[in-house]
């Protein structure tokens, strides 16, 4: 089993390999332990991360990740920083840096949970559904409870015109709002797909 001073002696071996928080951190603790000869528990675990982290597995592991990163992943990364850009705070500086970096590379782990969880997914599917209505088009408000909560229930299984078809969607299926003018009004109110239906009505 190695001793605290052969941990020390291969992570400070890593030298260039080390990120500069590691860097930093490595001389802090080096300087430590020649004065005093003693690091505490939280230090030596945290150089046994740093020194996994590193290790030839993990550093193979990396560069097969590196390799395997295609336009197809960094097309994907791009549409989750996308949505937490605009749904912070989660992976704010992972999402900067994908957007404003075109050689950053998150790491495996990082592009997973960014891209495989089901509130990215269902936005993704929300965007590439498209618009379910056009602009001009003759469409009938529902008759149901979200009508009535979030627009009115004097607009239930009203019919409107499509005014203009926004752009941006979130996780809720359905999410896409449109200006609508209801019949027999003048101006035009704002409602999502959701409460909205073809009408029949020609």
């Amino acid at each position: 089993m190695e001793n605290t001073q052969q941990k020390l002696d291969r992570l400070n071996a890593l030298g260039g390999d080390l990120t500069d928080w590691e860097f930093g951190f490595a001389a802090s603790v080096l300087d430590q332990y020649k004065r005093r000869g003693v690091l505490s528990y939280v230090q030596i675990s945290t150089i046994e991360r740093i020194l996994a982290k590193h290790s030839p597995e993990q550093i193979k592991a990396r560069n097969a990740w590196r390799d395997s990163y295609d336009e197809e992943k960094q097309a994907l990364a791009r549409q989750a920083a996308e949505y937490y850009t605009v749904n912070p705070p989660y992976f704010r500086e992972a999402a900067r840096k994908i957007l404003n970096d075109p050689a950053y590379i998150p790491t495996e782990k990082c592009f997973n949970k960014m891209t495989q969880n089901k509130y990215v997914q269902r936005w993704i599917a929300q965007r590439e559904a498209g618009p379910a209505f056009a602009k001009g088009q003759l469409v009938r408000f529902r008759r149901n409870d979200l009508v009535r909560r979030y627009v009115g229930s004097r607009f239930k299984g009203t019919l409107a015109v499509v005014c203009n078809v926004g752009d941006q969607v979130s996780a809720t299926k359905g999410s896409r709002s449109y200006q609508v003018l209801p019949i027999g009004k003048v101006k035009p109110i704002t409602a999502e797909e959701r409460y909205l239906m073809r009408s029949k009505t020609a």
